[in-house]
């Protein structure tokens, strides 16, 4: 490598460590970001970093992203996400939530398998996994933070939660069809997952990040616009 691409490599490194965006430019250089990718890249970032207000300037640390599939949602909020901010904040808690164990344990897998990459460590050094802890669905880094990955009605007992991602709580549109599967949903999120959150070592406050396509109305995002958190200017 010449003078020239290494002092490009070591700014692009730096960049990505302060810059949720920049980061996924470094990890995906082949990628064309939209600006609609450009804007939830930023709202990421903001509400990891505490510095994301709503249109009445205050701080935010509730984040909701609904689009329809095939719109990278998950890649950029729940792979690429974690990575960042567990990069940044290695030992602080993830708790990451999706609407089975197999799909659950996929997203686990992608968290695990970049952390161990040669670019990863690049960028974040800091953060390693201990041995023995490498689970695809439970990992510990060596600054004694935790990522967990559970499906929708798993145990999340005793596990604490800075920053909980939930990930298409509903299957497709025929699942939540039933009213049955939409109470079940909603229960295990403020029984099982919302009482799991807790301000990080460093007294930053907990972060929710509901990503789903919208299939009802009366799914599970339908029915988080209707509580008292959201009414209080609490989310975006």
């Amino acid at each position: 490598m010449d003078r020239a691409s290494a002092l490009r490599r070591l700014l692009a490194l730096r960049k990505g460590r302060e810059s949720f965006l920049d980061f996924v430019r470094f990890m995906h250089p082949e990628w064309v970001i939209p600006p609609f990718h450009v804007e939830l890249a930023e709202a990421l970032e903001g509400v990891a970093t505490g510095t994301l207000r709503n249109s009445e300037g205050r701080l935010i640390s509730n984040l909701m992203i609904n689009m329809p599939p095939r719109h990278s949602k998950s890649e950029y909020c729940t792979k690429l996400f974690p990575l960042w901010y567990w990069g940044k904040w290695p030992a602080s808690h993830i708790m990451s939530a999706s609407y089975n164990a197999v799909l659950a344990r996929d997203f686990g897998r992608s968290v695990r398998d970049a952390i161990t990459g040669s670019d990863m460590h690049a960028i974040f050094p800091e953060l390693e996994l201990r041995r023995g802890a490498r689970s695809a669905d439970a990992l510990v880094s060596t600054k004694g933070g935790h990522y967990f990955s559970v499906g929708i009605r798993a145990t999340s007992s005793g596990r604490p939660a800075n920053c909980l991602l939930v990930d298409d709580p509903h299957k497709s549109r025929q699942e939540v069809r039933s009213k049955v599967h939409r109470d079940e949903v909603w229960s295990y999120y403020t029984s099982a997952l919302d009482a799991r959150l807790q301000p990080d070592d460093e007294g930053r406050m907990p972060i929710r990040i509901v990503v789903s396509t919208r299939w009802n109305p009366d799914d599970f995002c339908a029915r988080l616009m209707k509580t008292e958190g959201w009414q209080r200017g609490e989310w975006v």
